[in-house]
């Protein structure tokens, strides 16, 4: 591996050791792989994304959830 995936990886790493500790204390099995699913996810997520995406698509993107975040209606007290 190269250095940054190294780094990626080292900084990944307590959170995949939590979720297996969270999958360890769960009493059902569905908790567990849904604690799993809520920390790999992202990341896989993000890899797509970054590996994946070209310069285009990444700026449509960004776009698009800035259009998304100012979409979003206030509420009463946000005023």
């Amino acid at each position: 591996l190269n250095r940054p995936a190294r780094y990626a990886l080292l900084v990944y790493l307590p959170f995949l050791v939590y979720g297996l500790v969270r999958a360890l204390m769960a009493d059902v099995f569905m908790d567990a792989e849904r604690s799993a699913l809520l920390h790999v996810t992202p990341v896989l997520l993000g890899g797509i994304l970054v590996f994946g995406a070209s310069s285009r698509q990444l700026k449509a993107l960004a776009a698009l959830l800035l259009a998304i975040g100012f979409a979003q209606p206030r509420l009463p007290w946000q005023r």
